[in-house]
């Protein structure tokens, strides 16, 4: 359909425009050009790719410190293993999303994975999180 060329064209802009960005700043920007291209590659149908891309942003969020980022890539790896049928691997990624939701604070995200995933986080929600005040 248009409304989808469209939208795919507008991505690819603003993706050319975090490339330009990632050049100049690599450990700022990369990890976010990693994602946008996991999900562009999920959306396209090059599974094989997306599982490289989404772990090469996770990887790059956590050694450059972005706690909320790192969170989104595992949350959003999950959510392309569960649409694939593989609980046990998403499960792995939500729960590393979670912590990391955790150690950032965000108890309104993690209340939300907890609802949305009961049986992927059970082990999790058993114990009191502590969230840095």
């Amino acid at each position: 359909p248009f409304a989808q060329k469209q939208l795919m064209k507008r991505v690819l802009i603003n993706q050319s425009n975090l490339l330009k960005r990632a050049k100049l700043m690599t450990g700022n920007f990369q990890h976010k050009v990693d994602l946008i291209e996991a999900e562009r590659c999920r959306v396209l149908g090059k599974f094989t790719e997306a599982i490289e891309l989404y772990d090469l942003a996770i990887s790059g969020a956590k050694n450059h410190k972005y706690l909320q980022e790192e969170a989104i890539g595992n949350e959003l790896a999950a959510k392309f293993y569960l649409e694939r049928g593989q609980e046990a691997i998403a499960a792995t990624y939500l729960q590393k999303a979670y912590y990391c939701y955790a150690r950032w604070g965000a108890a309104a995200k993690i209340d939300d994975l907890e609802q949305r995933y009961p049986q992927l986080i059970p082990p999790i929600t058993q114990q009191p999180v502590l969230i840095p005040m």
